[in-house]
């Protein structure tokens, strides 16, 4: 009987560390996977800044060959000196007071033109400097900002003199100015260069770089330049880390500095054959599968022709998992050694128990725990006739934290949470954590009354809390007493509609259910506010036209009008938005505005919602006041108030 005791828990402790090694190889596969969704993240917010550098110059230089001018003039292009010996010019007396000034070198071949479209050129690329130097400024990460004339001349950011770096005919076969030609390039986009070694002494570089057009006519291209020693940086990692073109050349790497500049194939690294490197082609943005003696991670970079791989040796892999299963290996010996010792046989059930109940991240009971107590407190609550609360609360708007700052910061916050919530609460209150940023107070012998002010009490505490990373980080919360043999899962469900009103009207407050008939909604007729005028006289006009027509449904509303009008009503307001989303988006393009792309999502979010629940009202699933909170608080009001006005800047400073 206890040799096969033995072989039992030998057995067993076998397929259990088994379990632990297969769990630690996934792990640590998803490790991969994270950190080459780190590197993505890192090289887009690159690619981003560059790629809004170049489209804000594009766009200007198009703008500009729009324009009609009665003279044409710039204080600059009185400074461009003519040498008649080598038939060249540029701008080198200014080289003492171009870097105070912001200026770059304008140098070419030829005469300098005095009139024409060529001399309008001129006047532009001038003009460019000032955008070149506040680009400069913002994006440390670009070597070279230039535009390269197809007169004949080049404008170079920052300063460089003739003797060190000129306008040559050579320009025109370089890859930065031949992509963009209109033959190469028929849909007039942006286009990223291979690598190259730059002529003007910086090393080996990848340019982005756009076209610029009078009309129909090229006239030249804008080009920033990156140089691989910054792509390199952004490829650290604890694994070998790679960025690649369309055509598996590494561009850049964590590896040797050679590779990257000598056109290193990603098949030679691999040691694969030509059917499998066709498989890794054709991964999953973000999978990670094994091929021959690795784990292959790739993912493309968004913006750019480029993918992030990285490649880890399965080998590898096995010896850190083997090492993480050590631990689970020792606790098995451990066990087998003293399971004839009743009394640490209980220790190490009681602690097993414990691992199991608790939140190993906050330090709080967990879903678990709540599940095998409930019973007892209910039964407690009925035998003795006492009230018994229930508070759930949610961190608002959690996933920002986490995409902002990462899962680490959002864990800190949990934590500082839990503490916060932990410090407020009664011995015989029990604080879960159900899951994520979900939070359940379990109140013995507390009334409504007293259970909404320990919420309350939690709720300003976390409110005054700022954290040091991801700042004021706040909460709603649903409140709850339990009626007389009350099952759990219908006082939770009252709970949670509760909590579900407090998000719905505003977040950052504590809503009772017995009070939720009176909780104030949405504010549903909206009072125009001067200050919430942009400058651009359309946008404005526009944004009063969709509280004017949210007002007139509100009233509609109020009067009992028939779903069929209402709907027509709603459709118009919607098409209204979308006219507006387009327009305000456009305008924000050619202002520059670098939370375009964050601003364009939220449109689409918020328009996608909208017409579901539009459906649903047609559809008699639910009540025009529901919706019309969400179009008339969330939609126009709050967006216009909290992210139109991030713009604002922006538009009166193109406006000066």
């Amino acid at each position: 009987m206890k040799n096969t005791r033995r072989v039992i828990f030998i057995v067993v402790s076998f397929i259990a560390n088994v379990i632990v090694f297969v769990g630690a190889c996934i792990y640590l596969v998803k490790g991969i996977e994270s950190v080459g969704v780190e590197r993505i993240e890192v090289i887009k917010n690159e690619v981003d800044q560059m790629r809004s550098t170049v489209d804000g110059l594009v766009l200007y230089g198009d703008y500009y060959f729009l324009q009609e001018f009665d003279e044409l003039d710039n204080l600059l292009y009185k400074n461009i000196t003519y040498d008649e010996p080598s038939n060249t010019f540029s701008m080198d007396n200014l080289a003492a007071i171009a870097k105070k000034n912001g200026y770059g070198n304008l140098t070419g071949s030829g005469n300098i033109p005095q009139d024409g479209l060529s001399h309008k050129e001129m006047l532009m690329a001038l003009d460019l400097n000032h955008f070149f130097s506040i680009y400069y400024e913002r994006y440390t990460e670009i070597t070279w900002i230039y535009y390269v004339s197809k007169s004949n001349f080049i404008l170079l950011y920052p300063f460089t003199e003739s003797e060190n770096y000129h306008y040559s005919e050579a320009l025109h076969t370089m890859e930065f100015y031949t992509r963009v030609l209109p033959e190469n390039n028929p849909d007039h986009s942006m286009q990223w260069t291979s690598v190259y070694e730059d002529t003007a002494g910086q090393g080996y570089m990848v340019t982005l770089t756009g076209p610029i057009y009078n009309n129909d006519e090229f006239m030249g291209a804008v080009c920033a330049d990156i140089t691989l020693e910054v792509l390199d940086r952004m490829m650290e990692s604890k694994y070998n880390c790679m960025l690649v073109d369309e055509n598996n050349v590494i561009i850049s790497s964590n590896l040797s500095k050679s590779i990257g500049v000598d056109g290193t194939m990603l098949s030679e690294l691999t040691a694969v054959s030509e059917a499998e490197q066709e498989k890794i082609n054709g991964l999953e943005d973000g999978e990670v599968r094994s091929f021959g003696l690795n784990y292959v991670f790739r993912s493309s970079v968004p913006g750019t022709p480029w993918a992030v791989v990285i490649l880890v040796s399965i080998f590898r892999i096995y010896g850190i998992a083997a090492l993480m299963t050590l631990p689970a290996v020792s606790i098995s010996v451990l066990l087998f050694l003293s399971y004839r010792e009743v009394e640490n046989r209980k220790m190490t059930e009681e602690k097993l128990k414990r691992v199991v109940i608790m939140d190993e991240l906050t330090g709080l009971h967990n879903r678990y725990f709540l599940d095998s107590v409930i019973e007892i407190e209910l039964e407690r609550a009925d035998r003795y006739r006492e009230p018994l609360s229930l508070v759930i609360f949610d961190l608002d708007r959690f996933k920002r934290v986490n995409d902002t700052y990462g899962h680490p910061i959002g864990d800190s916050v949990l934590k500082q949470t839990a503490e916060l919530a932990g410090g407020l609460v009664r011995k015989a209150d029990l604080l879960i954590r159900l899951g994520g940023e979900e939070f359940l107070i379990l109140l013995p012998k507390t009334n409504i009354s007293g259970a909404y002010d320990t919420a309350e009490k939690v709720r300003k505490a976390l409110d005054e809390r700022i954290h040091p990373v991801a700042g004021r980080c706040t909460a709603s919360f649903g409140v709850a007493e339990r009626n007389v043999d009350e099952s759990f899962e219908c006082v939770y469900r009252r709970v949670d509609e509760a909590l579900y009103l407090a998000k719905e009207s505003g977040r950052n407050r504590v809503v009772r259910y017995d009070e939720r008939e009176y909780i104030p909604k949405p504010v549903l007729k909206i009072e125009w506010n001067d200050a919430w005028n942009s400058g651009n006289t359309i946008i404005d006009a526009q944004h009063y036209e969709l509280s004017v027509i949210s007002n007139r449904l509100f009233n509609m509303a109020l009067e009992n009008t028939s779903r069929e009008k209402l709907i027509t009503q709603i459709k118009d307001l919607l098409a209204h938005l979308k006219d507006h989303s387009t327009y305000e988006e456009n305008i924000l393009q050619k202002a520059g505005y670098p939370m375009l792309y964050e601003h364009k999502v939220q449109h689409e979010e918020m328009m996608t919602k909208a017409e579901r629940m539009l459906e649903q009202f047609s559809n008699n699933e639910i009540k025009i006041f529901k919706l019309l909170p969400f179009i008339a608080h969330n939609m126009i009001l709050l967006h216009t108030i909290e992210e139109d006005m991030k713009y604002f800047p922006y538009l009166n400073h193109r406006a000066k």
